[in-house]
């Protein structure tokens, strides 16, 4: 099963540069929640090649041969910044006018303006050029007109000024790209296939830690004091975007308690001990 440089980097070892064609195409695979499974069908040391590739990309990276491709040089920006390699913002100078400013001429490609506006987002503090590229790009997609417009793009467009791809939680962002795949008429049906799949297992591993810790929750009582906010599974849900991989059970489910237990000691100082309850309980907590 062959891969290219995908958006969280799901590549193939050997497979850089083929045929001097730039590997810059962005695939479904890391979105659509199956990177892991795919990762280790193609190779099992694929973590080390992924390393070994962008090490390429990085040392062996030819601009010209993406000059004037701004799709295919952000969407390279943004996954070597994403993974901490130094790249300057200089590599976008190639797409300003005379005046200084980036072309118009750009917003015709509203995948590359999109892929531009991703890569905005990994502006370091103190790079002028990221600024404007999030002014650019973000001021041409709130403007883009729906009508001549794939409509699965234009939900990609919706979803990205709403929050960047890196900003979603990764389990949240896999069921909405899921339900967006299947909608494209050019989709992998085998990898759809598998993209449900294995969200519906790992759904199913999710729901037992829930029901563990909720079987602990009621357990402790807690649950019961009439002051305190029903949130123990917005607790969980903290958890699961902190560490959502099956491996990390046990993590889920002391992140999910630690949350709980301090929302109930916010709302006993917030709405129900005075201040001389709330004296001591400070002193015993301390102690």
């Amino acid at each position: 099963m062959a891969f290219c440089i995908a958006s969280t980097c799901n590549i193939p070892s050997g497979a850089i540069f083929q045929h001097r064609q730039p590997l810059i195409s962005e695939k479904p695979t890391s979105r659509i929640g199956v990177k892991k499974q795919l990762q280790c069908i193609a190779n099992p040391e694929l973590s080390t090649s992924t390393v070994n590739i962008l090490d390429c990309v990085h040392d062996i990276s030819d601009h010209k041969r993406k000059k004037g491709n701004l799709y295919a040089t952000s969407l390279e920006f943004r996954l070597l910044r994403q993974h901490g390699y130094n790249v300057t913002e200089e590599v976008f100078e190639s797409f300003r006018d005379k005046t200084g400013s980036f072309s118009a001429c750009l917003c015709d490609d509203v995948k590359a303006i999109l892929s531009f506006y991703e890569s905005s987002f990994y502006g370091l503090e103190g790079e002028s050029m990221m600024q404007e590229a999030w002014e650019f790009s973000s001021k041409h997609l709130k403007d883009l007109d729906n009508k001549d417009v794939d409509q699965n793009l234009v939900a990609l467009v919706e979803h990205a000024l709403e929050l960047p791809f890196h900003w979603w939680a990764p389990r949240f962002e896999t069921k909405w790209f899921i339900d967006l795949y299947d909608r494209r008429e050019d989709k992998n049906h085998l990898l759809l296939e598998l993209a449900k799949v294995d969200f519906n297992i790992l759904q199913g591993i999710h729901q037992e830690d829930f029901n563990d810790t909720l079987r602990w929750w009621e357990n402790t009582g807690l649950g019961e004091l009439t002051f305190v906010r029903d949130s123990f599974i917005a607790s969980y849900l903290w958890a699961l975007a902190i560490a959502f991989q099956p491996q990390y059970c046990y993590c889920r489910k002391v992140v999910t308690k630690a949350i709980a237990v301090i929302t109930v000691i916010d709302d006993i100082y917030d709405v129900y001990g005075t201040l001389p309850e709330l004296e001591l309980l400070t002193d015993a907590i301390t102690r």
